[in-house]
């Protein structure tokens, strides 16, 4: 909005510098014709080329066309190029008394242009020093206006005593005036637009002030309730974990009631049996424990065989079961204590051992067993164990 007001201010500079400025500017430039004619006017004297002189002097020159036909008509060499350069030198049209110190340093340089370096022997010309004189001695026509002003004083005096003549004959004066009421008028009516556009800006930054209370309002609110929605996110993991917690102690208990039955019934059988003479029977093998526990991979490509535990703990991340007396199977435990201990430094327990395809966390899936073989003291891994993440 400012910047509008910025503008309509720069428009009403221009418009003031504008009406002081074009007077003189059409002044400057009526000059500098007369330069560039009695340049051309000159030119046509230089019969080193032998032409015939058609037209000696431009009467109908007033721009810059009838300038250059002048130039067609007596095939004045490089005059269209002349023109153009002279036409770039600036004059200022602001200042009337730098105006004709400008017009001064124009003229020089159009003579120079034309009887310097090459054309050095166009001095010599007969008509030259009237030429010279002529360019140099002329001034900026003074203003009109300012200039008929006691003129105009007089004329409207006279006419007040004929207002017939006064009225079929417009006097300058009033020409005058109608244009000064022209720009006071568009100067009030744009007054009248600043101050319209600046009390729309008053209620604009009005309902922009409580737009932004508003949006500061509404942020503080999403805010709070990303803060709700995290602590119930929060709560939902911590149920989660609890209910792991509780399935893993679940099926601890059911294997221990199995093996509690299962010991039961071996106990049964076992006095059962010594009850009973049998002759001749051998005795029955004894049975080699056939699932072991280890914290971590500690030879890096395998796990060392007297390093394993017999009994699952919070830090047992594997969990290894023997297939053969040389070949075992191995996956991660389901126990989420010891999961988390895993996931704590993943690529120290799960990495050596494991293959998955995502960033380990959350809770860890067994897809497939990996395979040992049992090389000397240490259960060597032949295949990586299987995993994913949920």
């Amino acid at each position: 909005m400012y910047k509008k007001i910025v503008l309509l201010l720069v428009f009403l500079v221009a418009i003031s510098i504008q009406g002081q400025s074009q007077p003189l500017a059409r002044r400057v430039t009526e000059a500098k014709m007369k330069v560039m004619e009695a340049s051309l006017a000159f030119l046509t004297l230089d019969s080193a080329d032998g032409k015939p002189i058609k037209q000696r002097i431009c009467d109908s020159c007033k721009d810059y066309a009838s300038l250059k036909k002048f130039v067609s008509i007596n095939k004045i060499r490089e005059g269209n190029s002349l023109i153009s350069l002279w036409k770039s030198w600036k004059i200022d049209t602001l200042d009337e008394a730098k105006a004709n110190t400008d017009l001064s340093l124009f003229a020089s340089k159009v003579d120079s242009s034309i009887t310097t370096g090459n054309h050095e022997e166009r001095k010599q010309i007969r008509g030259y020093e009237e030429y010279h004189e002529q360019i140099i001695t002329l001034k900026i026509k003074p203003n009109v206006a300012s200039q008929n002003s006691s003129t105009e004083i007089s004329t409207v005096n006279s006419l007040k005593n004929d207002f017939q003549a006064d009225a079929e004959t417009p006097s300058k004066s009033g020409s005058w005036f109608y244009s000064a009421n022209m720009l006071y008028g568009a100067l009030g009516i744009i007054v009248l637009l600043l101050a319209f556009i600046l009390f729309r800006n008053n209620n604009d930054q009005q309902k922009g002030g409580k737009l932004l209370k508003d949006l500061k309002r509404i942020r503080e609110e999403r805010d709070q309730l990303r803060h709700e929605i995290e602590n119930l996110r929060n709560a939902l993991n911590e149920v989660k974990a609890l209910r792991e917690e509780d399935k893993f102690e679940l099926d601890k208990l059911r294997e221990e009631l199995s093996s509690a039955t299962l010991k039961q019934k071996a106990e049964e059988e076992e006095e059962e049996a010594s009850n009973t003479v049998v002759w001749d029977k051998p005795e029955a093998p004894q049975k080699i424990q056939e699932t072991f526990y280890s914290r971590y991979a500690d030879l890096v490509d395998g796990f060392s065989a007297s390093e394993l535990l017999t009994k699952e703990g919070n830090d047992t991340v594997f969990e290894i079961t023997i297939l053969s007396p040389n070949k075992a199977s191995f996956k991660v435990s389901s126990n989420p204590a010891a999961q988390k201990y895993a996931l704590s430094n993943a690529d120290y327990f799960l990495e050596p051992t494991c293959h998955y395809d995502t960033l380990p966390s959350g809770t860890i899936i067994n897809e497939s067993p990996g395979s040992l073989t049992l090389i000397g003291g240490k259960w060597e891994i032949k295949e990586q164990a299987k995993i994913s993440f949920r």
